[in-house]
This record gives structure tokens, C-alpha cells and sequence, in this order.
């Protein structure tokens, strides 16, 4: 194997140097901070050195050959040739270890990439080359990144003819989620919109939603039974969107969620939007979307946006699980803070604004640090 190292300015530069010299079969053994002196060797600034190297001469592990005669030419088998192949396939795992501990330590280099993970975000979800993540070296290309990824893990709420069960814990804002949707369908939009409510044992549960409902001017049925959910369905049929509200259920009581399966089914929504809230720490927002998945949910709505400084479940979320987002609501009031699952949107939350509008922390400052 050749080995050697190769001083830039930053990472980016390089690996740019490694794969023009080396090819793309060059693997990354080390890389590490060095200072350069400046002219005349006054003052001095910092510099990035990769070590690679790459193998010239590759051993091919070869099929199974006749016995060698001994007028043949001088070619000799091994003795043990599996124990051969052993050995080459632990050499090959060992590059491909140390390979991607030095790509995570180019990773932990950046800033920007290091940001992403203080916010719940794991480079691994991203399922990009350590070389891409590595050449991020300010904010708008960190944005550009993610909203090419979030691009593919976004669903806009379908029009005519859908019916949309909204589901989820216990105060997540599944009410005034499902109220900011009728006043856009409504509203902005020029829809029939029709409103059912399923959430009978809330205190005050009801009357929030009539307020809502007459405040909009759409019809709202009360239901308590599948029998009721099916009669509710037919009466409004003619309508461009039904909106259906739930009682929030504990991720914890199956039972519960099972008796929510039944209810929902004669409706036989067209969308399920599962409420998670931004505020939740990330294990609870995976156990959520774990035990809900009985509902077969195929939307998710991220809520409370506002009410965190972490928005990094924005992008991690829908990565993890495979759901889209069809939006975000980031306040109570309706039907303002309400926005669409727009990819630009949702990179510049995570990247570029912290909750309720302001401008994300600045990063550390000095040589190599991020730049606005």
C-alpha cells in the first residue's frame, strides 16, 4: 500500500487532492489539524492534513485452481487457502473500519456537521457520502443539503374527496392542528370542508371544537361508536375534505389505540396525520410513532415547534421512520401558525431559525469555524 499525506486549507480541498492523485479507491487513514507558517515564518494559521493511502497492486481472492504440476511455471497455491481468504477478508475489514472512523473524525472536523448532531440529527440518517457532509462549510450550504434531502420526505395534504384522521398523545395540539387545516381547506382554499369529533371524554373537548366549527361555518358531528363514525361519513360525503378529531391516547395503552382502530375504521381515512410534538425528547417521539403505528399512520405533523429550542426531529423523524411531513405548527393561533411541509422550510427550522422565529445560536469562532 501507498501511503501519503496531503495539507489543505480544509477537508474539502483535501480529499480533492487525495482523489486526484490517489483515485476514488484511496482510503483515508488519519487526518488532523496542523499549523502553517505564514510568510517569513511569522504568525502561523491552521490547515487540515489527510493521510491516505491506496492499494496498487489489489489481491484478488481466486476461485479454486487445478493442482500445479511440477513442470508448471512457478505459481504456488497455498496451503491453506480458505485460512488465505480469512485473512484477506479481516485485512479488508480493518481498512473499512479504520476507513470509517477517519470519515467520522472528518465529520466531528466540521462544525456544521457537529451542529447537526447537537440538534438530533445523525449524520448516518442523512445517507450521504462522508465526503459531501464533509465539504458543508457554511450555513446555506448546510440548508441546501438538507432540503435536497427533505425534498424526497415531504407530502403535501391531499385535496377533493379525502378524509383526514388526525391521531396521537394526550396534548400534543391534535385540536388546533385539525382547526388550522379547516380554516386553509376552507378559508383559503374554497373547500366543503366537514368536521367529526371522536373526542367525547375531554373535558371541554367539545365545545372547543363547535367554537372552531362555527367560527369556520362548517358542519360538525359528534360521534361515540363506529355505528356513529359510519352515518357521519355518509351524511358528508359530498364534501371536499372531512376532518377527524381524536382522543388523545397514551402511546402506552394498547388497548386504548385498539379501540381507536375501531372506531376510525368505517371512515376508512384517506390520510392518518400522526401529532408528535417537537417538544418531546426524541426516545418519546420514536416510542410514539412505534405504538401508533397500529393506526397505520402515513403522514406525520410535528407540533409545538415553538415550545422547543431542538428542531432537529424535523429532519430525523421522517428519516427514521418513513414518514412524510405534511406540516408543522409552531402556535395557537388559528389559522396562522399553521405551515406546509415545504423541504426549504424544514431545512432552514433545523439550520438557520431556533424556536418561535429567532435566529439560531451562533456557532464557536475562529480559524475553520462556521461562517453566516
Amino acid at each position: 500500500m501507498r501511503i501519503k499525506s496531503f495539507v489543505a486549507d480544509d477537508v474539502r480541498q483535501a480529499l480533492a487532492l487525495v482523489r486526484e492523485e490517489m483515485g476514488d479507491e484511496a482510503v483515508v487513514l488519519d487526518t488532523r489539524s496542523v499549523k502553517a507558517a505564514k510568510f517569513l515564518g511569522m504568525g502561523s494559521r491552521e490547515q487540515v492534513e489527510v493521510m491516505a493511502g491506496v492499494d496498487e497492486q489489489p489481491v484478488a481472492i481466486l476461485p479454486e485452481v487445478e493442482p500445479v504440476t511440477a513442470a508448471a511455471a512457478p505459481v504456488r497455491v497455498p496451503d491453506e487457502p480458505d485460512g488465505a481468504a480469512d485473512q484477506l477478508r479481516a485485512l479488508w475489514e480493518e481498512l473499512r473500519r479504520i476507513k470509517n472512523q477517519m470519515n467520522a473524525g472528518a465529520e466531528e472536523a466540521n462544525p456544521w456537521i457537529r451542529m447537526l448532531k447537537d440538534r438530533g440529527v445523525s449524520p448516518e440518517l442523512l445517507d450521504l457520502p462522508a465526503e459531501e457532509l464533509a465539504a458543508v462549510h457554511d450555513r446555506a450550504g448546510l440548508v441546501k443539503m438538507l432540503s435536497d434531502v427533505m425534498s424526497k420526505h415531504t407530502a403535501s395534504p391531499s385535496g377533493s374527496g379525502s378524509v383526514i384522521a388526525l391521531v396521537g398523545p394526550t396534548g400534543v395540539g391534535k385540536t388546533t392542528t385539525l382547526a388550522k387545516l379547516a380554516a386553509r381547506y376552507a378559508l383559503h382554499e374554497g373547500k366543503r370542508v366537514a368536521i367529526i369529533t371522536c373526542d367525547t371524554f375531554r373535558i371541554g373537548g367539545i365545545e372547543q371544537i363547535r367554537v372552531y366549527a362555527r367560527i369556520l361555518n362548517v358542519p360538525l358531528e359528534v360521534v361515540a361508536s363506529p355505528a356513529d363514525m359510519e352515518q357521519a361519513i355518509a351524511k358528508h360525503s359530498d364534501t371536499d375534505v372531512i376532518l377527524i378529531d381524536t382522543i388523545g391516547r397514551s402511546q402506552r395503552n394498547a388497548p386504548h389505540l385498539g379501540e381507536l382502530k375501531e372506531l376510525l375504521a368505517p371512515a376508512k381515512p384517506t390520510e392518518i396525520y400522526l401529532v408528535v410534538s417537537a417538544g418531546s425528547s426524541s426516545s418519546v417521539q420514536m416510542d410514539v410513532v412505534k405504538s401508533f403505528s397500529v393506526l397505520s399512520p402515513n403522514r406525520l405533523v410535528i407540533s409545538k415547534t415553538d415550545e422547543s429550542d431542538l428542531l432537529g426531529c424535523i429532519v430525523s423523524l421522517p428519516l427514521a421512520t418513513g414518514l412524510p411531513i405534511s406540516c408543522i405548527t409552531n402556535g395557537q393561533n388559528v389559522p396562522d401558525d399553521l405551515q406546509m411541509g415545504e423541504s426549504d422550510l424544514l431545512a432552514n427550522l433545523v439550520v438557520g431559525v431556533a424556536a418561535g422565529g429567532a435566529t439560531a445560536p451562533a456557532l464557536g469562532s475562529g480559524p475553520g469555524g462556521p461562517r453566516a
